[in-house]
């Protein structure tokens, strides 16, 4: 899989798998990222993960790989 910076945004290709749509990389990929909120949240996880490893930054590949659970709100809880 390309990382989203080498994705060409401007060559329109026939493309048999979308009934011959003539689209640029970037479409494909908007198109298959739009059909999922899952598959859409992956493809930004591994994307950051590319960067991170490309980038060598040991911090943001651990943001990434280890995120800090949320705390659910509790401001709402008073003890009594």
């Amino acid at each position: 899989m390309k990382h989203g910076t080498a994705l060409d945004y401007t060559t329109h290709k026939n493309r048999i798998n979308f009934k011959h749509a003539y689209l640029t990389d970037k479409g494909v990929i908007d198109r298959l990222l739009a059909l999922s909120d899952e598959l859409r949240d992956a493809y930004a996880f591994y994307q950051g993960i590319l960067y991170a490893i490309e980038t060598r930054d040991e911090a943001e590949l651990k943001s990434i790989l280890y995120p800090k659970k949320m705390m659910p709100n509790t401001a709402h809880c008073k003890r009594q």
